[in-house]
């Protein structure tokens, strides 16, 4: 019973020997099958009810095949399927693996923000109470001053006042006279005596709250007047420079770097016609990417996919460098592609050479041509504006073909190269010999902020990663810049007696801001982190 169970042996019933019967007619053998029915019949059936040419009769050997073709077609089918599901199955699971390490991985970074946002919040916070302190004992004292003042002139008024109304009940008319001259001096001079009068206003302190990336600052409405003055300066640090793509092959012409949302960066070594990745502070990787051909330039989109011009040609890759799609840039009309530019909806933009922008859907669809006369190497986008290099310094073209100031008419020099923050922020490389340029910024409206990088080498291009890494790629190295923020709280005291400032220092980690123009640059370049007051 065992084996049986197991299917070692196979049990065959006397009865699947026999041939079955017809029920209507018992006595005659099930001898042929009725395709139209779907019926086994016998011989008295198929002459009584199966006469009609419109059944189809056959044989039962010939039924059988027939059916055991239609069982084996429908079994491949299904082992297809199976395998298909199979696949899904796989994929499914590595799509969960891959989610869960996504997961973890955002999850931490969300963490890490917001513990440095929350750092950041309570050193403010820390300065803030520290500026009201100051604020608060700097009133105090101008509140007892007074307070002593006047009791001293109390005191000495109620001194003074004791001893004539003690001389005017003396009987002796001479004695009242003979003093007379020093008890009215003495009343005159009480009454010339100021009394020392503190404004309400000093009572009042408030804060007003900012919307962005300060908790606000304290407003000091008062006599002697005091005020709070906060100005924030971004100074980038050179963090990592790679000028190899292994331990023994340098850099063979960077044309282009891109960045994941994970910060691995890819890097376009021209002469090697090569992709090489590596996350930051780690070896790097060639990719060997049988779809690409002679990569040109590269762009991360916002759902982390990368956009590769390669030999005129526009290529969608995964993060494991799987092609999505492909198109050509321009239609057929325009040659020889020299730049692209990735806007916040995917939009994807691609320069030609010197007087054309073409403005695409991520699925290659043209939006527009836009106008771009003398255009150079270089377009970024910032707030639906197209930004370029060009001879006559840096141009801007909106997505309706109009063009318009990109920046304000500062004169730092012919921009070589643009690219901009997720903000609208403006980052120009400005080649100064040819060994170095300098990096200058610009706010989204275009105003001038100031040189951000004062020496550098001179970049084919560069980019901001997620994290505000600023990313210089030239002839033989990738450079990566750091920003640090350092935030100027200056308070002033004023007034007769009074004549201070004290300044407090902090690093908040927040975008480029300047709101203080008065404040030279070098002011900035102390790398202190937290915060100090120092007295001026």
């Amino acid at each position: 019973m065992a084996q049986l169970r197991s299917g070692e042996i196979v049990y065959k019933s006397k009865l699947r020997e026999e041939v079955p019967k017809c029920s209507k007619h018992p006595e005659q053998n099930l001898n042929v099958y009725c395709n139209t029915c779907e019926q086994l019949l016998c011989t008295s059936c198929t002459l009584l009810e199966h006469r009609n040419p419109k059944h189809s009769l056959i044989s039962l050997p010939e039924a059988a095949e027939k059916c055991k073709d239609q069982v084996a077609k429908l079994v491949a089918a299904v082992d297809k399927k199976m395998s298909a599901v199979s696949s899904a199955i796989k994929d499914t699971n590595e799509s969960h693996e891959t989610l869960d390490v996504t997961y973890a991985t955002t999850r931490d970074r969300i963490s890490k923000k917001a513990a440095k946002e929350v750092a950041r919040i309570k050193q403010q916070e820390q300065e803030l109470l520290q500026d009201l302190e100051k604020n608060y004992n700097f009133r105090i004292k101008t509140f007892e001053k007074a307070e002593v003042n006047n009791s001293k002139m109390v005191a000495q008024a109620q001194h003074t006042l004791g001893v004539v109304n003690q001389l005017m009940t003396q009987e002796r008319y001479c004695d009242i006279l003979s003093l007379r001259q020093n008890v009215v001096g003495n009343l005159q001079d009480l009454m010339r005596e100021k009394l020392e009068t503190v404004s309400d206003k000093l009572a009042m302190l408030d804060f007003n709250e900012a919307e962005e990336c300060f908790l606000g600052c304290l407003v000091l409405d008062n006599k002697p007047e005091m005020v709070v003055r906060m100005s924030t300066t971004k100074r980038w640090k050179l963090r990592i420079e790679k000028p190899r793509f292994n331990s023994e092959e340098f850099f063979n012409g960077v044309s282009g770097v891109a960045a994941f949302s994970n910060n691995e960066i890819v890097v376009v070594d021209q002469r090697r016609e090569k992709l090489i990745s590596f996350p930051l502070d780690a070896p790097s990787t060639e990719q060997d990417i049988p779809c690409l051909v002679r990569p040109w330039r590269v762009a991360v989109n916002k759902d982390n996919q990368l956009i590769v011009l390669d030999q005129g040609n526009v290529k969608v890759l995964d993060q494991k460098y799987q092609l999505l799609c492909q198109f050509k840039p321009g239609g057929d009309d325009l040659i020889f592609p020299t730049c692209l530019a990735v806007d916040n909806n995917n939009l994807i933009a691609v320069g030609f050479q010197r007087d054309k922008i073409a403005l695409h859907n991520p699925d290659g669809y043209i939006i527009r041509i836009l106008p771009a006369p003398k255009m150079e190497r270089s377009i970024a986008i910032s707030n639906q504006r197209v930004i370029y290099t060009s001879s006559e310094g840096l141009q801007a073209v909106d997505y309706n073909g109009t063009r318009i100031p990109a920046i304000d008419d500062t004169d730092i020099g012919n921009p070589s190269q643009v690219c901009c923050d997720s903000e609208g922020g403006i980052f120009v490389a400005v080649t100064k010999d040819l060994h170095s340029s300098q990096v200058h910024y610009y706010s989204p409206k275009g105003k001038y902020q100031g040189c951000v990088i004062k020496k550098c080498q001179t970049p084919d291009g560069m980019i901001l990663t997620k994290d505000n890494d600023l990313i210089l790629f030239g002839e033989k190295a990738v450079q990566i810049y750091s920003g640090v923020t350092k935030t100027k709280h200056i308070t002033t005291f004023s007034g007769e007696n009074s004549s201070k400032q004290y300044v407090v220092y902090s690093v908040p980690p927040c975008t480029f801001r300047s709101n203080d123009t008065d404040i030279a640059d070098d002011e900035c370049a102390d790398d202190t982190m937290g915060a100090y007051w120092a007295e001026l």
